[in-house]
């Protein structure tokens, strides 16, 4: 059973996205108010106002819906051209530092991807340099008035958020993925495969068709396990949609398996052609990771997807989400003792080694502390808490399945 109604609709907001009239037609039209409602939920309200002349003639929009919608696209409008602007002044400034600056997900979806930069909303700007000059790149951007949300966590592959008034926060990487990832994606070949795109105006840099495609299947399946709302979905869905004719569908696969991403890649595409209805070439998939041993991750993915804003937080999936009591061990305990790194990041300063010490003391208590009313739930089964659990397994299986190494 499911308390979302509103998912009954996504087969038509599938067909409405994309212009489907004679699916529609097959399907009786489509239910407006079910299909904005789920639209909004899930990040999709501006594409789906953007979407709607298509179709007036024959299924005009009511009136109550239109407004609804016009004021989530102007909203984004307004917002996606200040961010936007803004994150061309950045890597512009980066740029005059000589260093190179390539746009990632929602930054190169929006500017480059999707027919105007309203259609994807933007939650912040995520950018990559080299390595190398990543201090440069810093620099250039508290010249421009941003400043860190706080000090660099190492064991991730960003750098501390930086905020400025007025603007979208800038993570500065200098990887796709997590230090603790277990595939090969050396950024070397993706600098080579860049590819020119302009934001407001201002030239840089993105990811070729087949790398943004690579990585935002990852970013779904590996560093998410796809809780996320259709959006992100969706995203998949233009990049094929925008390269049909270029798309180079051979390299895809080939540079899948060399950095072992093929499951997520799997998983990604996979999804989006069964959400979205993307063309994917006959036996790609296969090509991956055969459908059957693939299935069950889907399910999981879109089930995550359609249920993300009631997802528990990250430490479910960590401490209690694992299928063996070993394993739900080993993620409570590396949950609560920590790396002194991650511990140091979470307590907002560095501080010496007796206060560390004292860190790792308090930190059960702390946490039992903070998380109290969940566990509380946890313990009496409260059904918000039974499903977020559920949830927490199964996002568990789904990271186990996409970095395992059965095939």
């Amino acid at each position: 059973m499911t308390d979302r109604p509103h998912d009954a609709a996504l087969p038509h907001l599938a067909l409405l996205l994309r212009g489907a009239a004679d699916g529609l037609r097959a399907a009786g039209g489509p239910d407006w108010a079910m299909c904005a409602t789920l639209a909004l939920r899930h990040g999709l309200g501006p594409l789906l106002y953007h979407c709607g002349p298509r179709i007036a003639e024959e299924w005009p929009m009511p009136p109550e819906v239109e407004r609804e919608l016009r004021t989530s696209y102007m909203g984004a409008t307004l917002e996606n051209r200040a961010w936007l602007a803004e994150a061309g002044r950045a890597i512009g400034r980066m740029a005059a530092a000589g260093v190179p600056v390539a746009a990632l997900k929602g930054l190169h979806l929006a500017a480059a991807v999707y027919d105007e930069p309203a259609l994807r909303k933007l939650g912040d700007v995520d950018l990559l340099v080299p390595a190398e000059q990543l201090q440069a790149a810093r620099a250039a951007l508290i010249d421009d008035g941003y400043t860190p949300d706080g000090p660099d966590d190492p064991t991730i592959h960003h750098v501390a958020p930086m905020s400025k008034p007025r603007a979208a926060p800038i993570e500065l990487h200098w990887e796709l993925c997590p230090e603790s990832n277990p595939f090969r994606m050396d950024v070397a070949p993706l600098w080579e495969r860049m590819v020119p795109i302009t934001v407001a105006g201002q030239p840089a840099l993105g990811l070729s068709p087949e790398d943004l495609l690579l990585h935002l299947c990852v970013h779904g399946t590996f560093n998410h396990r796809w809780v996320l709302p259709l959006r992100n979905v969706f995203d998949i869905v233009m990049v094929v949609e925008r390269n049909a004719a270029d798309l180079r569908w051979d390299l895809l696969v080939e540079t899948a398996h060399a950095t072992r991403t093929e499951r997520a890649v799997f998983c990604g595409l996979a999804l989006a052609r069964e959400t979205f209805g993307v063309e994917v070439p006959g036996g790609l998939l296969d090509r991956l990771v055969p459908a059957r041993e693939g299935a069950a991750a889907v399910r999981i993915a879109r089930e995550n997807v359609l249920g993300h804003e009631s997802a528990g937080p990250e430490w479910m999936d960590a401490a209690v989400g694992q299928p063996t009591l070993t394993g739900r061990m080993r993620g409570l305990l590396g949950r609560v003792f920590a790396p002194p790194e991650r511990l140091l990041e979470t307590s907002g300063r560095r501080v010496g080694l007796g206060r560390l010490a004292w860190v790792y003391l308090t930190r059960p208590a702390v946490l039992l502390l903070r998380h109290r009313g969940r566990i509380a739930g946890l313990l009496k089964g409260g059904p918000a808490e039974r499903a977020q659990l559920r949830a927490a397994r199964s996002s568990a299986a789904l990271g186990a399945w996409v970095t395992s190494r059965d095939t």
